[in-house]
């Protein structure tokens, strides 16, 4: 039987605001394709970078650089997607959790349990439903370039390697990056 009715009843995530933060500089990704800088162009650069960076973090339901998300869920606990979600147990976390929204209006911190889970947040909201969406904003990400881990940075840099020598063709790239994303790959049991 279907959980869900209709697609509308499906959980939603979606960026409110992409990080203003670069994973690399222009010259690191010059260097790594052992090019010369007048073979590239800035707007490629920037074109290659933008979509590996999605491309990784959707593949593997990651966010790299800290942006804002959100998330819609029809249920009233839920792990926020695409962690890491910074939390720390000493402070309230204003800072990280933004805005959680029951129907329209809007909770505050002592009327939800929080509740650390992996690399992320899981957020119960103690009272039957009356309506149904639970909306979620919040920080997710590790932080600055310094901070991503090393193996998502080369699955980062190897998929911009390889928009680079495709000429940017989408086809094939699951395929081809999968033996670099494998290990970095997030798995939760609910």
């Amino acid at each position: 039987m279907d959980r869900y009715k209709d697609q509308d009843q499906l959980p939603r995530h979606s960026v409110v605001q992409k990080s203003s933060l670069k994973l690399f500089e222009d010259a690191e990704i010059i260097n790594h394709l052992r090019i010369q800088p007048q073979d590239i162009s800035t707007d490629q650069i920037k074109y290659y970078m933008d979509v590996a960076m999605e491309w990784v973090q959707d593949q593997l339901g990651k966010t790299l650089l800290t942006m804002n998300r959100e998330m819609v869920c029809y249920n009233n606990r839920f792990v926020l997607p695409y962690g890491p979600v910074l939390w720390t147990a000493s402070s309230q976390n204003k800072d990280i959790i933004r805005k959680v929204i029951y129907g329209k209006k809007g909770l505050e911190p002592s009327e939800y349990k929080v509740r650390i889970v992996g690399d992320s947040v899981e957020i119960q909201v103690p009272f039957s439903w009356k309506e149904r969406a639970l909306t979620v904003q919040y920080v997710a990400g590790y932080g600055d370039a310094k901070a991503v881990p090393t193996p998502l940075k080369h699955a980062v840099m190897g998929t911009i390697e390889y928009l680079y020598n495709n000429n940017g063709n989408l086809e094939v790239l699951e395929a081809a990056t999968a033996p670099w994303l494998n290990g970095c790959r997030t798995y939760r049991l609910f």
